[in-house]
């Protein structure tokens, strides 16, 4: 019963948020080059891995090396 609820209530989610996400997804794409969506592999239960997919907040850059996120930084979109 719980499966079933879970599975109803994301799929009406999904669709009654459908248009604001495809509003968003053309935001990020307009205001800067590169996908608009990327993947992030994030731990789950028991330390299995997953991929989860996330609006970008920031312009593509190089990842070489780690900067954190700073007060005004230049990286983040004005969507961001």
């Amino acid at each position: 019963m719980k499966r079933l609820f879970d599975i109803l209530v994301s799929s009406i989610s999904l669709l009654f948020f459908s248009p604001i996400f495809l509003i968003i997804f053309l935001l990020v794409r307009f205001e800067s080059k590169g996908s608009a969506i990327f993947k992030q592999v994030r731990n789950g239960k028991n330390m299995k891995t997953f991929h989860m997919y996330k609006f970008r907040s920031m312009k593509i850059h190089d990842e070489s090396e780690y900067v954190q996120t700073k007060i005004n930084d230049p990286r983040v979109t004005k969507i961001g």
